[in-house]
């Protein structure tokens, strides 16, 4: 019998700083015997392109998936006609979908309260440090993210008694070039008299500030402190690290788990759930010791991380060169077997819908199991079985694994497929691997797909010079 299944829908896996949160919720599920399924495209589709069509294919895969529940990042996914479809594909099947972050009629709404932990880093600053005179870098104008931490950021300071001063708010839209530039200004406009501290409405912007002010000879936090908001994994790796907080992932997992299970043959009753934040003390307060050993340590670890990334790049790269000869897919993926086992070392499945093939939906109804990494020996094996539609990966292969991603395969809107990972823990540079991994095959695909059409093409003019174009017999080049 099948263990129940739980869907996940996130944009920019390898991107997001939502890996923590993904696996609370992938190993509570298993705990209480459940698959997590992962489905994920490599951009947040916000464009509606011809590219973004081909990635959105892989969440309507979820469709043949049965699940028993959803769970949806609907802040992270730009197209609202998606989410909308996904929350009404659950309420159709009676399951729970849950949304994250955003509210969607008809899902239960996941939030987290913003006001009251970017108030208590603020609070840290003013209560802890002696912070007086304090800037703040906010994100878009107008937009409600930015608005309320700015909201967050009065009521701290008028709390302890700091007049609030709207000029001291400046915006660096939410990532770092802007807030480079909008820590320049505040240098420039401060008339001599540097802030005591710059609170940022992101992690981001925290790194980028803290970069600005060394480029222009401004110690953190000896001569300004600050800090920003999310727990992204970079602000923790960031020297100095960036005083933040993060999301209490784990409650909101456990809850999100502990309703689907009681809410198991009940009709779902969406409701609203706020989780709070953890403070993260950081190095650019001043809290955690800022020496040079612990920066050293983590220059260390950058290095160790860009060296593993420059050699599985240059993996990539010698797939591409060494299997891109011309031949038929079925040619071509033996070869592939020794890359995709550096990919992340776990179970890989590799699956090519039937019209890359030739063959008619009608002609070929199930998809084809290209390639497949066991998870329990790490052998790799080309089978091209057929298989059940409502399969969408091999159950007897990966039955001893509880947690899944899937990630499309495609030039453009032109879908070929999709790529399944098993894996017990996510992270940052398992996913940075897999997007390369299937960049590179996606490429592969598409010199084999046009190498094909070339072929015909070539085929039908040799049969052009050879044969009559009236009777299709051979003329007198055809005898030559």
């Amino acid at each position: 019998m099948l263990k129940k299944r739980i869907g996940i829908f996130i944009p920019n896996i390898h991107k997001v700083g939502y890996h923590n949160h993904l696996n609370s919720i992938s190993v509570r599920a298993a705990e209480n015997g459940y698959d997590t399924m992962c489905f994920s495209s490599y951009t947040d589709l916000y464009n509606g392109s011809s590219y973004d069509e081909g990635e959105k294919s892989i969440f309507h895969l979820s469709y043949e998936a049965d699940l028993c529940a959803m769970i949806i990042y609907s802040e992270l996914i730009k197209d609202e006609a998606l989410v909308k479809d996904l929350v009404a594909f659950a309420d159709a099947h009676g399951i729970p979908a849950f949304a994250i972050d955003k509210k969607v009629k008809g899902a239960y709404y996941i939030g987290f309260d913003y006001d009251t932990a970017f108030e208590k880093i603020t609070d840290h600053i003013v209560e802890q440090h002696g912070a007086k005179n304090v800037y703040m870098i906010s994100g878009q104008r107008n937009n409600s993210f930015s608005q309320d931490r700015e909201e967050a950021y009065r009521r701290s300071l008028e709390k302890h008694g700091i007049a609030f001063d709207q000029n001291k708010i400046y915006y660096g839209e939410f990532w770092d070039s802007p807030a480079m530039q909008a820590v320049k200004d505040i240098l420039k406009d401060c008339g001599g008299v540097l802030p005591d501290a710059i609170v940022c409405a992101n992690d981001s912007m925290a790194i980028a500030a803290c970069t600005a002010l060394e480029e222009n000879g401004v110690a953190v936090p000896e001569d300004i402190i600050v800090s920003g908001f999310d727990g992204i994994e970079r602000a923790v790796k960031n020297c100095p690290s960036i005083l933040t907080a993060k999301y209490d992932f784990e409650k909101s997992a456990e809850y999100m788990i502990d309703e689907i299970i009681r809410l198991e043959g009940s009709v779902p009753q969406p409701c609203d759930k706020i989780f709070g934040f953890d403070i993260v003390l950081g190095q650019s307060c001043g809290c955690i010791d800022n020496s040079a050993r612990i920066s050293g340590k983590v220059t260390s670890q950058l290095y160790d991380m860009i060296g593993q990334r420059e050699e599985f790049k240059t993996s990539m790269d010698h797939m591409m060169l060494y299997n891109n000869t011309g031949d038929e897919l079925q040619a071509v993926l033996p070869g592939i077997g020794k890359y995709v086992k550096s990919i992340l070392y776990c179970g890989v499945a590799i699956y090519i819908y039937p019209e890359f093939f030739g063959y008619s939906k009608k002609d070929y109804p199930g998809r084809v199991l290209a390639a497949y990494l066991d998870p329990e020996n790490l052998e790799y094996f080309t089978p091209f079985a057929e298989v059940d539609s409502q399969e969408i990966y091999p159950v007897s292969i990966f039955k001893n694994c509880s947690n899944f991603v899937f990630v499309p395969l495609h030039c453009q809107d032109r879908v070929y497929g999709y790529v399944m990972i098993s894996r017990l823990t996510l992270s940052f540079l398992a996913f940075d691997r897999l997007a390369d991994f299937v960049v590179h095959l996606n490429m592969l695909l598409s010199s084999i797909e046009n190498a094909a059409k070339l072929n015909e093409v070539v085929k039908a003019l040799n049969d052009m010079y050879i044969r009559d174009p009236l009777t299709n017999l051979l003329n007198r080049r055809g005898f030559d």
